[in-house]
């Protein structure tokens, strides 16, 4: 999978969705966090930064805004079904 910029920040902090780590198994996708406060690779349960917002929180924001291809939307069903009582997309 091609790692899916997910947000970008000013400082060009980023967050993206990513197989290329260790993390990811059987092609299912992490949420890796490289911004200036807060850094480092999550599932959709894990909460993120200072705004205790959920990894499947910040995707399901992310896929609802702006138009997503099939392969961004697909990633990101994939990254939320690790966490089934979690947000989901439709």
């Amino acid at each position: 999978m091609k790692d899916i910029l997910i947000r970008k920040d000013e400082k060009g902090g980023t967050i993206i969705l990513t197989t290329n780590s260790p993390a990811s198994t059987q092609g299912i996708p992490i949420l890796k966090v490289d911004t200036e406060d807060t850094e480092g690779e999550f599932g959709p349960s894990d909460i993120i930064g200072e705004d205790l917002l959920t990894a499947a929180e910040l995707i399901v924001e992310w896929a609802k805004k702006g138009k997503r291809n099939k392969e961004e939307i697909e990633a990101a069903k994939l990254f939320l079904s690790q966490w089934p009582e979690g947000p989901q997309i439709e």
